[in-house]
């Protein structure tokens, strides 16, 4: 019998919809990231909205592709890899069960409160009434595993060992990686375009990297998602276009930005985070000014006296001396800005340096999907990139209201589309 579509009461089109729900949940994307891709396309939506239709028509979805996938996937009863991760959920921590087939296949996923043998047969007992007994069961050497399966009488079937579990493993990481107008400026005088020998557009090769730089996305995700739009590119030339244009768009944008900023000198926030690059630790300093506006980045192995006067007197050079500088209490920046004789204009306090600790986020965020860094220089050089790229785009939505907001996205959009457009 034909059933009623389930969007017949939504003046959205099912297209729309789906497109939404698909970003949403297969990308680590935020509920405003995804608005901010969707206006990209010329489709206006608030993520209220994006967030209603995933709790409306994500769980149909996900049960209608479950239900097709069951049918045809008989051979996942061969070997079952089992695991766990901890979720934290209002800093209570919860237990995420995943059963895994041989090929990767996400079979059951079960949430509890507990780790014990009475959550672990629940969970079992859902994932075999749903896809049958499994043949051979690997788990690593969680002795509640042991427990529930005696009791169920598969205690033989357990394999245990170091890395025979990698595959669930693997399935649990790729579920860790997942958030005023514009002046207008004078043209410069026409250059050379930097497009003149590719066989792309240049509308491409913009889209390709803001993906990348602007949205906790992979090479991967981003080959993935212009492959929706139609244009097939693979994550090497996504690797290659990044690399070539992404630091020439950002000193265009810096360019364009420091000349029409003169107010980022009245008080500079100045701050360093900790990042690990082949398992050995380097500091990022960063500088914003009051408007949260990331200034300048720096990459160092040290946290000394010289790797501060290195930061301060690149940032100066670029963009003035402030008249205020807010740090936290490490003596490194004493020393320094007293070298500078700037030791007076220093401020420190609790939370008075919020507004830097605040900015590293999105570069947390940022760093999680790429899954760390290898190398110290292309460390500089995310970091310099990413930092303009967020800046472009970063609105301030909570200060303004709606209707503005849209109309500085819009500008900002507009803007980015006009870099080297000759």
């Amino acid at each position: 019998m034909t059933k009623r579509s389930p969007f017949k009461y939504f003046k959205t089109s099912p297209e729309i919809i789906r497109l939404a729900v698909m970003l949403y949940v297969r990308f680590p994307l935020s509920l405003r990231n995804v608005e901010d891709l969707l206006h990209e396309r010329g489709i206006e939506v608030s993520h209220e909205t994006v967030r209603y239709w995933w709790n409306r028509f994500g769980p149909m979805f996900a049960s209608e592709i479950r239900k097709r996938r069951v049918q045809g996937l008989r051979s996942s009863r061969w070997r079952w890899h089992l695991d766990e991760m901890f979720v934290k959920i209002n800093g209570r921590q919860h237990y995420l069960w995943r059963a895994v087939d041989h090929e990767g296949e996400v079979l059951e996923s079960f949430v509890t409160t507990t780790r014990d043998k009475k959550a672990a047969l629940k969970f079992l007992r859902k994932s075999m009434k749903r896809h049958g007994r499994p043949e051979e069961v690997v788990t690593d050497r969680l002795r509640t595993y042991g427990a529930a399966l005696k009791e169920m009488g598969r205690g033989d079937d357990r394999e245990m060992g170091r890395w025979v579990n990698n595959r669930a493993e693997g399935s649990v990481r790729r579920t860790c990686l997942e958030t005023g107008s514009w002046p207008t400026y004078p043209r410069p005088m026409t250059k050379r375009s930097p497009f003149r020998y590719f066989k792309t557009s240049p509308e491409i090769i913009r889209l390709a990297v803001m993906l990348y730089v602007r949205f906790p996305l992979s090479l991967r995700n981003v080959e993935d998602l212009l492959h929706e739009r139609g244009i097939d590119v693979s994550h090497e030339t996504v690797r290659y276009w990044w690399n070539r244009f992404g630091p020439m768009f950002a000193s265009e944008i810096r360019k364009r930005r420091v000349q029409g900023r003169r107010s980022s000198r009245w008080r500079w926030h100045l701050d360093e985070m900790f990042v690990k690059i082949n398992g050995r630790q380097h500091y990022l300093w960063r500088a914003v000014d009051h408007e949260g506006e990331v200034l300048e980045s720096f990459v160092t192995i040290t946290r000394d006296k010289k790797a501060a006067l290195k930061f301060l007197r690149k940032a100066m050079k670029r963009h003035g001396r402030p008249e205020e500088v807010v740090t936290d209490r490490l003596r490194t920046y004493g020393a320094a800005l007293k070298e500078m004789g700037r030791g007076d204009d220093r401020e420190m306090g609790r939370w008075v340096n919020n507004r830097a600790e605040n900015s590293h986020l999105p570069f947390r965020r940022r760093e999680r999907a790429m899954q760390r860094f290898r190398q110290m220089r292309c460390l500089q050089k995310f970091a310099s990139v990413h930092a303009s790229v967020s800046n472009h785009f970063n609105q301030e939505r909570s200060l303004s209201s709606r209707n503005l907001f849209k109309l500085n996205r819009t500008a900002a959009l507009v803007e980015w589309r006009g870099l080297y457009a000759g």
